[in-house]
């Protein structure tokens, strides 16, 4: 153990009391040597744990002769939870505040003002830029970029390295995920590998690399790597499993389905069947999600009359929705099932509507498809071309072969 250090899980059932008396020993000789990273990862487990897990430990492990060592670590432990719990209280009064002031206001606010320096705070500005996510993308951008700044002046010496290292790669994965919801994918890019250099120097925690995998593989789908999304996103879904957390699962399991959907249709809309059941769908996104992938998969495998009622049933669900992602996603959903029913104008108009937004943004792997498409279109009319439309889908897929 000296000269190998403790995974997540193994401190985690350290804490618990259960792990065996030799590999108890084994890790409390490592942690008196004063390893670091062991340190912070055992510090980051209990301070994250709603329940404090030492009590049970120290309980169980008396007559060990830990007791008092264990007795004062859940006094500090306790110190730094009533602190959070005092930081949680006023953020919601210092966010109000902040939003007040217009946007360049807001930065400076966070940069000069120690109040905004702080670990609840930081929680309650992602907090509130993930609930904003779809409904009104400029804001949440805004307050994911906020969140950046606000985790830069987190105190290494107050909340240790680890934990610090772990909230700056939340804020740069939150933002990565509203930039990739805007269809700005080299963006999102660069903030997932900021996200990743960050979370390397974390604790290591495997719900905080759980949680990266998933943004990570949220867009690898969005490039066209299905088939290493899917692999990475049921390992995600195990680390929830794992942990008991069946929302977070439903979600890892949505993102999968997606990702195996765009190659196989009906086992998409059998993994759908799956997230759906764990995933809570009282959040408005998550049912949205849910329903308009099945209504793609369904078009896709021959159903598109099905398809074409439950999207006329499905309209309420994309209205609160203001993102750009969702407003193309509804349009080619449109232009896909008025093609396979034989309207083809309707397929066109819909096909041409998307088709700037996709090329100015350089989804390359969504122009691939949108190709496809109208191909099919091209084929159905029994002429020779679809004029600019299909040459410029045409030059698309060409210099993505390049």
């Amino acid at each position: 153990m000296s000269q190998q250090h403790a995974s997540p899980e193994t401190i985690r059932l350290f804490l618990c009391s259960e792990l065996s008396v030799e590999e108890t020993s084994v890790l409390i000789r490592h942690l008196l040597s004063h390893c670091p990273q062991c340190l912070r990862a055992a510090g980051a487990l209990a301070w994250r744990s709603p329940q404090p897990l030492l009590p049970a430990f120290r309980q169980a492990n008396h007559r060990r002769g830990y007791g008092e060592a264990f007795a004062a670590t859940e006094r500090r432990l306790a110190v730094r939870e009533r602190e959070l719990t005092r930081q949680r209280a006023v953020a919601g009064d210092q966010w109000q505040e902040l939003r007040r002031h217009p946007p360049l206001r807001r930065r400076w606010r966070i940069r000069n003002d120690p109040r905004f320096g702080t670990w609840g705070f930081c929680e309650r500005l992602l907090h509130e830029c993930l609930a904003l996510g779809r409904r009104d993308p400029r804001l949440a951008n805004e307050l994911a970029e906020l969140g950046v700044e606000a985790v830069a002046r987190l105190e290494t010496e107050r909340y240790g390295a680890g934990r610090v290292a772990d909230m700056e790669a939340l804020a740069w994965g939150t933002l990565g995920e509203m930039n990739r919801l805007q269809l700005a994918l080299p963006a999102a890019a660069e903030a997932l590998a900021r996200a990743r250099a960050a979370f390397v120097r974390g604790t290591g925690d495997a719900l905080e690399e759980a949680r990266l995998v998933k943004l990570e593989m949220a867009l690898a789908t969005d490039r066209g790597e299905l088939e290493t999304a899917a692999a990475s996103l049921g390992w995600v879904a195990g680390v929830y499993r794992r942990f008991d957390l069946g929302h977070q699962e439903g979600i890892a399991l949505l993102f999968q389905a997606k990702a195996v959907g765009l190659r196989d249709p009906e086992q998409g809309l059998a993994l759908l069947e799956r997230a759906l059941q764990r995933a809570d769908r009282g959040q408005s996104w998550v049912e949205l999600f849910g329903r308009h992938h099945r209504i793609w998969f369904l078009d896709a495998s021959g159903r598109s009359r099905q398809a074409a009622m439950l999207l006329a049933g499905s309209r309420p669900l994309y209205r609160p929705f203001g993102d750009l992602r969702t407003k193309i996603a509804l349009r080619w959903l449109e232009g896909r099932i008025a093609r396979s029913l034989g309207d083809l104008d309707t397929a066109e108009a819909a096909f041409t509507g998307v088709l700037p937004v996709l090329e100015e943004r350089g989804l390359q792997f969504h122009l691939s498809r949108l190709a496809l498409d109208l191909a099919a279109l091209h084929a159905a009319r029994r002429t020779s071309g679809c004029g600019v439309t299909m040459l410029s889908c045409d030059r698309s897929v060409t210099n993505e072969a390049a």
